[in-house]
């Protein structure tokens, strides 16, 4: 990703942004604040669904085990 410019196409903006969310937020609070400011998104399931198809299934598997450990049911 080039994230030293300052122009982004349209998935990396969304990745770049998403990536810093769940950064800071985590996963399960950076959905619930997209969720709350994306109105009417249409391409929202797509374009989330590609950070999944970029993530291999250690990646994946890894963040769903840090997200149960920072979010346990109770």
């Amino acid at each position: 990703m080039n994230q030293g410019a300052s122009n982004y196409m349209p998935d990396e903006m969304m990745m770049l942004g998403m990536d810093c969310l769940v950064r800071n937020f985590g996963i399960v609070n950076a959905e619930l604040f997209i969720s709350s400011v994306r109105g009417s998104c249409p391409d929202y399931t797509l374009w989330r669904r590609r950070i999944f198809d970029d993530m291999s299934d250690e990646e994946f598997d890894k963040l769903l085990k840090d997200a149960v450990a920072e979010n346990p049911f109770e």
